[in-house]
């Protein structure tokens, strides 16, 4: 771990104290925070680090400018139309898992195309059912038994939109065998 040398605290004090953005809440922000940094540092009697002093920066250029950005009134009739997201859960279930995988990559693939936030695909336990029945019809004969089982696989899949965002990925083709459902909750 590199260690800050004493003089380079005073030109980041400078820098800081020059570089007062417009925002006021952000300045507040990196002032409060470089003091509690240098009190903090002055009682251990050693310097800042580079680490610490790399993640209080992308803190207060990330959260503080958000947060007052949240907070800043707007003209009334000056709001610019924003799309509302929506949680959007797309279900998708088949027989042949190749098919299903297939599916499952070209809906994640448009969906990293649009930068959409996405969760999934996430597996689902394969439910299989059994079916037991006797081979002859008419009930005479050798007892014989033919088993059949039924494998459904299922892959859940979240996507965090709007829903004509959403209408653009499913618009992909949808491979034989492959049943997909689509629900849209509030987020």
């Amino acid at each position: 771990m590199r260690v800050v040398p004493p003089f380079f605290l005073k030109t980041l004090t400078l820098i800081i104290k020059a570089s007062a953005p417009t925002d006021p809440l952000a300045y507040l922000l990196k002032i409060h925070l470089l003091r509690w940094l240098l009190r903090k540092e002055a009682t251990k009697g050693c310097c800042l680090t580079l680490n610490f002093f790399h993640f209080i920066h992308f803190f207060q250029n990330t959260k503080a400018t958000m947060a007052y950005a949240a907070m800043k009134p707007t003209k009334p009739g000056l709001e610019e139309p924003q799309e509302q997201i929506h949680k959007i859960r797309i279900t998708l279930s088949s027989k042949n898992v190749k098919n299903l995988e297939k599916v499952c990559a070209d809906l994640v693939r448009g969906a990293k195309d649009k930068r959409l936030r996405i969760k999934g695909p996430v597996k689902i336990p394969t439910k299989v059912l059994h079916i037991t029945t006797r081979k002859s019809p008419c009930g005479e004969g050798t007892n014989t038994w033919d088993r059949f089982e039924l494998r459904v696989h299922k892959r859940v899949i979240d996507l965090f939109s709007s829903p004509d965002v959403v209408k653009q990925i499913t618009s992909i083709t949808i491979e034989p065998g492959v049943e997909v459902e689509v629900t849209i909750a509030d987020s």
